[in-house]
């Protein structure tokens, strides 16, 4: 197993990644010009991402309410007292160790059923196809891969992030679009970055690992981005309270330091597959 180190720049700050794993450069193919492209023809696919408005007001807090219910149930099922007056941006202050949140995080996934979303899924499908012009559901066309929602909570900080990587490295997450909802803690300087215009760059123009990657001793199931090509230029998009990041899965993204000092970011992740016309 060989090791590298991959720095990236956020915010005027190097941060590194020692990413171990066999490497490669794939085949000179673009993967969208065979897949299902559902940011074709809208006016951000050039850059593959775009900030929309996302829920009505009174769904966008029940959701973050019921995602706050959520993370203060699986702190005291490990355990832990929660303070009455808990703020999922002070996750760090009641899990203040890295042995207590890895307790927190071995009492389940972080992706749940969506009989556990706090609003209908419909509303979020709906909102998704409005803002792409096409018919999409959180059903994958793999039955296999069950639906979803997840969140994930990052310490200010932290390792809790994954390193950059295109999703549909894994066969099951191709032809779909993917959503990032700020709920907690996001800012210029801990949401996701991407990647503008990766999603048209051959696999032969990218180096990856070959299977999954292990970063900084994190064993992830996604092969780990480690040289491109063309400069990795990380942007964080940086949506507001409900407001919704929609992107390609075929973009570079992750790497989603937290360089907050203070601030856990707390975010929704779902992704979606275009409805089969009858």
């Amino acid at each position: 197993m060989t090791a590298r180190t991959l720095a990236l720049a956020y915010d005027e700050e190097t941060v590194t990644f020692r990413i171990e794993g066999q490497t490669g450069w794939g085949a000179p193919s673009v993967l969208l010009d065979h897949d299902d492209d559902l940011t074709a023809g809208r006016p951000w696919s050039a850059q593959g991402y775009t900030v929309e408005p996302f829920l009505h007001p009174h769904e966008y807090q029940r959701l973050v309410d019921g995602i706050r219910t959520l993370l203060v149930r699986r702190i005291a099922s490990a355990d832990l007292p929660v303070p009455a007056d808990f703020s999922m941006e002070r996750y760090h202050d009641t899990v203040a160790t890295d042995e207590a949140h890895t307790h927190v995080s071995a009492q389940g996934p972080w992706c749940l059923p969506l009989a556990d979303l706090p609003v209908p899924v419909e509303a979020i499908s709906q909102r998704i196809s409005e803002i792409l012009g096409v018919r999409v559901s959180v059903t994958p066309p793999h039955r296999e891969f069950p639906e979803h929602f997840c969140f994930r909570v990052v310490r200010p900080r932290s390792r809790d992030n994954n390193p950059p990587h295109r999703d549909v490295w894994l066969d099951r997450l191709r032809h779909a679009v993917n959503i990032y909802v700020p709920l907690a803690g996001s800012s210029p300087r801990s949401s996701l970055p991407v990647v503008t215009g990766s999603h048209r760059w051959a696999e032969s123009e990218i180096e990856r690992t070959l299977d999954g990657a292990q970063v900084n001793g994190i064993s992830f199931t996604v092969p780990s981005v480690v040289g491109a090509a063309y400069p990795m230029t990380l942007t964080r998009p940086d949506p507001k309270a409900n407001e919704v990041l929609v992107f390609s899965p075929y973009l570079i993204h992750g790497g989603a330091f937290n360089q907050q000092t203070d601030c856990t970011r707390v975010s929704l992740e779902m992704r979606f597959w275009r409805i089969p016309q009858a």
